[in-house]
């Protein structure tokens, strides 16, 4: 009897499925899991936050400390994975030195392609037995509430932004509609007494803000070169991406986005339709949201560290 081919494991079809599963339970899982207080992703071990999909994958997992490790990395802090806890994954591109011979002229040419790997990390809550002196002062993070008044940190990631030249100034002039225009490199929003909170403010802010890093100054996504129709592929991979580069910088600023989401039943339909037909639209999305927001606030960091 010949032995049945062992199915190959598609790391695009497993984060997509973890994505839609939430949305199947009503969670956006780019914006409510991981807000409040300094609460992205990091590495245990470097301290250094993860990115791209990675933020939006082990913020689903629902553990409130942002520190994540390797098991590895855990047993060498001298303790070790609670018995029965179970890992989450999250993923790095790793590059690859290929030959491609083009099918015109014959030619031979060397180039990189990015192959997707995944490794498996733990939650500090899932970890046991890690002297206090090995562990960061946030740890375990308590997280407050936020007044609807400027946000400290907010304002200045914006103000820094404008006057470094990443970033347009923002108009409060659209009354009731917020948007970028492309045309004149633009961003309108109504006046800000028409938001009720803070991330509602600054989500919207932010997410506009996200459109204009794909200017051609910018990180060139062809916003203003290559207009797309309304409900296109590439309509709905920028808006993506300008969703989720809201979530991270509300994240990053220690508010919560998801007062300025469309929690809507058609609005959680509509991306679970999208990514059904198209298992690498979120993590493409999410590696351009990362790249936006690094943009705005002016650092670069490497998609994951273990």
């Amino acid at each position: 009897m010949k032995k049945k081919a062992k199915e190959k494991f598609d790391i695009y079809a497993e984060i997509t499925g973890k994505i839609i599963e939430a949305l199947d339970r009503d969670i956006v899982p780019w914006h409510r899991p991981w807000m409040g207080g300094d609460c992205i992703p990091r590495s245990l071990a470097t301290g250094r936050p993860y990115g791209g999909v990675n933020t939006i994958m082990l913020a689903l997992a629902g553990y409130s400390s942002p520190y994540w490790a390797t098991f590895k990395a855990i047993k060498a802090l001298g303790g070790n994975v609670v018995q029965g806890e179970t890992s989450s994954m999250a993923v790095f591109f790793k590059w690859l030195n290929v030959e491609d011979v083009d099918p015109v002229t014959g030619v031979k040419e060397k180039k990189k392609i990015p192959l997707l790997r995944g490794f498996r990390v733990f939650n500090l809550e899932q970890a046991e037995n890690i002297p206090a002196d090995k562990l960061p002062g946030d740890a375990f993070p308590v997280i407050e509430s936020v007044d609807w008044n400027p946000v400290k940190k907010a304002e200045e990631l914006l103000t820094e932004a404008v006057e470094a030249d990443r970033i347009p100034p923002v108009q409060h002039d659209g009354g009731g509609r917020a948007f970028y225009r492309p045309s004149s490199d633009s961003v309108h929003l109504p006046a800000r007494d028409r938001f009720d909170t803070a991330g509602g403010y600054y989500g919207v802010t932010f997410h506009e803000l996200g459109h204009a890093t794909g200017h051609s100054s910018r990180l060139n996504r062809g916003l203003d070169t290559k207009p797309t129709g309304f409900g296109s592929k590439s309509y709905s991979r920028e808006e993506l991406v300008a969703e989720l580069t809201a979530a991270f910088l509300c994240g990053e600023t220690g508010l919560d986005s998801s007062e300025s989401l469309d929690n809507s039943a058609s609005y959680i339909d509509g991306w679970r339709s999208k990514l059904s037909k198209d298992k690498k639209l979120i993590v493409t999305a999410a590696a351009q949201a990362q790249k936006a927001s690094n943009w705005i606030k002016g650092t670069h960091f490497s998609q994951t560290s273990k």
